[in-house]
């Protein structure tokens, strides 16, 4: 099948600044390249949080956490693989809800769409410019402040559940044993004590018990489509602004080549840093990193081709509070409870 975008050397963003790293690079190649997307938003996301300012915050006494700060190796970055079967059925699941999404979120090329979902490049699929628009602050906006395309596609991926089965089953398979290995090798313990009382502990009187520390899955996770060539790009950030704990883990996984994209994650080695390295993540792998406390950004997608993207964060009992919330945190993510 012939795809609509060649594949290609990566983009690199040379500079270490911040949202400006990039653009540099993007303007000297405005003369050479036909941007269709130049306004709006950079993606489409199936996630509705967001945070939005709250008087009441400055007295929010913050996540209420038995351990501490997570170890330091585990803000480490880090690429691990994930290819293989749980990863190939995500994909197939990822390409056949976006075939039903509708022409709001997207479609293939007619050559494309004659192809099997198997056969299918998700680099090919192709998102309408108006799409993108930013309806906030408009009378339409109420209702869709990001578009009604992102709300439809977040209602197909909370409804989908063939999947978020697979989504789970790629958890499961290949992201709780690497999480696993990295919590043994900084020194927590996958067992936690609990104490019980008589009530609990049919014929004792009371006392501890061992069971597997929790984590706590974000789900559904957020998928993400980034159509090129576009000058559009989300300016670095850090998580904590959105309501995200530091006892939360950040994984970022792509389906597409970056190859072909150009585009990958880039995330600075410490907090106000802003010295981005690139990840290197690409397909058939995932990136974990700590998104609270270290800026990231995804620069412009230059090519012709389209990056679609899942991410997702599991937080660690006894670093991270399930039941606080920041206020002015609307739309908070669901969490599946998991044993690590």
């Amino acid at each position: 099948m012939l795809s609509r975008c060649r594949p290609t050397s990566p983009a690199g963003v040379t500079s270490v600044g911040a949202a400006a790293a990039s653009a540099a690079a993007f303007e000297m190649a405005e003369e050479e390249t036909a941007y269709a997307y130049t306004e709006g938003q950079a993606t489409l996301r199936s996630s509705a949080h967001r945070a939005v300012y709250s008087k009441t915050r400055k007295d929010d006494p913050g996540p209420r956490v038995v351990v501490g700060a997570l170890p330091s190796r585990l803000r480490d970055t880090a690429v691990f693989g994930v290819d293989g079967p749980a990863l190939r059925a995500l994909r197939a699941a990822v390409v056949n809800l976006l075939d039903r999404a509708g022409a709001d979120v997207g479609s293939w090329p007619a050559s494309a769409s004659a192809s099997s979902s198997s056969e299918r490049d998700l680099e090919d699929f192709v998102v309408p410019a108006a799409s993108l628009k930013d309806l906030r602050g408009s009378a339409r906006g109420k209702k869709f402040p990001r578009g009604p395309a992102n709300a439809t596609l977040a209602e197909l991926v909370v409804q989908d559940a063939a999947f978020l089965a697979a989504f789970d089953a790629l958890i499961d398979d290949a992201i709780l044993p690497n999480l696993r290995s990295r919590l043994a090798a900084c020194g927590v313990s996958l067992d936690v004590a609990e104490e019980t009382s008589a009530k609990d502990a049919v014929g004792a009187s009371g006392g501890t018990m061992r069971r597997r520390r929790v984590g706590y899955v974000q789900r559904p996770p957020t998928l993400r489509i980034q159509p090129g060539p576009s000058t559009r790009y989300v300016r670095p950030h850090s998580d904590d602004e959105y309501g995200h704990q530091d006892g939360e883990i950040n994984f970022w996984m792509p389906f597409t080549s970056s190859q072909r994209t150009r585009t990958t994650l880039w995330v600075e080695s410490e907090r106000g840093r802003e010295d981005y390295a690139e990840t290197g993540v690409d397909a058939g792998e995932c990136a974990a990193f700590h998104g609270t406390s270290k800026r990231h950004m995804v620069p412009a997608n230059e090519s012709a081709c389209t990056r679609v993207s899942l991410d997702f964060r599991i937080g660690v009992e006894g670093f991270y509070d399930p039941k606080w919330v920041m206020r002015g945190t609307k739309a908070d993510h669901d969490r599946r409870e998991v044993s690590l």
